[in-house]
């Protein structure tokens, strides 16, 4: 009740989907634990099982699709993908480079607090991930020039 109520919505939407929340957090047993006794995993679980019963205008997704099993991830998806559809803004912070080129319309990297690219998915992920054997590759060489040096000694 307290979490719906942290959220925004008001103790009679909450009631009135208490038990669709229960159901689909999966938290059995546990769902009338005291909250500050969750794990930061069961706490995602329960926030996004309030949120995808109560509708909301914006749906903010911080790595939720990580947290758990797969059966809940894809409960998670299949919400996200209604949501979409009824034209919900849906804004999803992920390191998942398959949920994003899956799900979203549009890609923004943010590199140390800038924006460094804004578009199309598939096109920023192919830059990023460039981007990122090119780092590797730069590391690689560091380490290999440090052991020479080492072993030259």
């Amino acid at each position: 009740m307290l979490y719906g109520v942290i959220l925004g919505f008001s103790k009679k939407q909450v009631l009135a989907h208490v038990d669709e929340i229960h159901e689909f957090s999966g938290l059995n047993e546990y769902f009338d634990v005291p909250f500050r006794y969750y794990s930061s995993g069961m706490m995602s679980r329960l926030g996004f099982s309030v949120v995808s019963k109560l509708d909301p205008e914006l749906l903010l997704v911080d790595e939720v699709l990580a947290v758990g099993d797969y059966e809940f991830g894809a409960k998670c998806k299949e919400v996200m993908h209604s949501f979409k559809k009824k034209g919900k803004t849906i804004i999803v912070v992920s390191h998942s480079a398959g949920d994003i080129e899956g799900f979203c319309e549009r890609a923004i990297w943010i590199e140390k607090g800038e924006v460094k690219r804004d578009g199309d998915p598939t096109e920023i992920l192919n830059e990023y991930m460039n981007r990122s054997e090119e780092e590797q590759r730069i590391a690689e060489a560091v380490v290999k020039n440090d052991e020479n040096r080492i072993s030259s000694l």
